[in-house]
């Protein structure tokens, strides 16, 4: 899960006590956890779902193709542009680089498939296979009791650190990385109430109109 989606994913509880918060990730992920069983109990397939609808996308990018029959299992197909490109089959591997990356076959492959009878599903890598879904959830987390009713531990009783309180109001936006760049905000136009131009209102118009520009909120 990428940043982003897990910031997504505890929006509504980021700003809970840290104990709360761990309580709330917890109860999520075992809700996840669950659905997908759920999921992967339903699966009649060898691949996942979201794999077999991406191979039927690709197989119908594939019927524009024209396929150029090689030997072995070197082959070549031509667009529309009557652009060429070389696979093979047996070591998995395409000029467009789309197979070894994402690890299903790419639509220049996929038209020598259909030539030869072959099932996409059998080129796919392990990744996307129904037992690698499993493994990805075969952990589970188990309930665990209230803390009022745990059993008291030895020692000092753990306090709370002082609180301080900073100057100015709390930030509630998350850090955003590096390389994310700055936040889209909207956008809005001022339009003069005296001369109806767009770029300036009636405090500082000039009489002459002006130029347009646009304002972040």
């Amino acid at each position: 899960m990428s940043t982003s989606l897990q910031n997504h994913w505890i929006k509504e509880d980021r700003n809970k006590p840290i104990l709360t918060l761990f309580e709330t990730i917890r109860g999520k992920v075992m809700v996840r956890f669950t659905d997908k069983w759920v999921e992967i109990e339903k699966l009649n397939d060898t691949i996942t779902s979201y794999t077999r609808d991406m191979l039927n996308e690709t197989e119908k990018e594939a019927r524009k193709l024209q396929f150029i029959h090689g030997m072995g299992e070197f082959h070549e197909t031509m667009d529309n542009f009557y652009k060429t490109w070389l696979f093979n089959i047996g070591e998995k591997t395409c000029d467009c680089s789309e197979w070894q990356i994402s690890g299903c076959p790419c639509m220049h492959a996929m038209i020598v498939m259909a030539y030869n009878r072959q099932h996409a599903h059998d080129f796919v890598h392990w990744y996307y296979s129904k037992e690698a879904f499993q493994n990805a959830y075969i952990g589970a987390i188990n309930p665990i009791p209230d803390a009022s009713r745990l059993p008291a531990a030895d020692g000092a009783p753990l306090k709370p650190p002082l609180r301080c309180t900073l100057v100015g109001r709390p930030k509630k936006n998350r850090r955003r990385e590096p390389d994310e760049g700055p936040a889209a905000g909207r956008t809005f136009s001022n339009k003069c109430k005296k001369c109806r131009t767009i770029g300036h209102n009636k405090k500082t118009c000039t009489g002459d109109g002006g130029t347009q520009s646009k304002k972040k909120m």
